[in-house]
């Protein structure tokens, strides 16, 4: 409102529609989605003589399911600037969404090597690149890390349930899952099966499997 033409604010405006979408904030997911569309757009406007904002594209790319291209653009935003750990956080993002759960888990570690920041939202990236690669005890140890830090995460008991249940602990698989009952009493398989990030075939059923064990609907 205060400067129309400020370039960098469409940039972040748009990943704030996108977490609209990821936090399940909206009613109308895919106007979220479209509205980052259009911040993206207008950024390239204003800014003709710099690059596309490939780190934003990315996770539009993302929800679009478009994977192949999403690790391009963050590929392309980690070229521009390879000592910003955001950048390398998109490629992490963008690698693990397309099931390349080993090298989501590299690209991760660089953030953190580059950044003297932990988010929540980065150890959440690396906790299911590691439950990915089937490598449960370190993504437990990640999860209870997010819950420590914040009681009422969402994702990590998410996380948690799928973790516990497949390394055979189903007590407390069932104690993870009705925590995303209490934080979450909308969730539901059926919503989350069509979110960009469950992705397709083996890995998907096993999350959804292990869920279901866990006592999720």
């Amino acid at each position: 409102t205060l400067d129309p033409n400020f370039a960098a604010a469409y940039r972040t405006l748009g990943f704030s529609y996108l977490d609209d979408f990821w936090y399940r904030l909206t009613a109308t997911p895919e106007k979220s989605v479209k509205m980052a569309e259009q911040a993206a757009e207008k950024f390239s406007a204003l800014s003709p003589g710099q690059s596309p904002p490939h780190g934003l594209l990315s996770v539009i790319r993302l929800v679009r399911k478009d994977f192949a291209k999403a690790v391009w653009h963050a590929e392309k935003a980690v070229e521009q600037s390879p000592n910003d750990p955001g950048g390398h956080y998109s490629l992490a993002l963008a690698l693990r969404f397309a099931e390349r759960f080993e090298e989501a888990i590299k690209a991760q570690e660089t953030s953190f090597r580059l950044s003297p920041l932990r988010p929540l939202t980065w150890i959440n990236n690396l906790a299911w690149a590691h439950l990915g690669s089937q490598h449960y005890d370190r993504a437990i140890s990640l999860y209870l890390e997010m819950i420590e830090r914040s009681p009422d995460s969402l994702f990590a008991f998410q996380g948690l349930a799928i973790a516990y249940e497949l390394s055979g602990d189903h007590e407390k698989a069932r104690w993870a899952a009705e925590n995303v009952m209490r934080i979450d009493p909308a969730f539901s398989l059926v919503r989350e099966e069509k979110m960009a990030w469950m992705g397709s075939g083996a890995y998907k059923q096993r999350v959804l499997d292990a869920w279901i064990r866990a006592g999720l609907k």
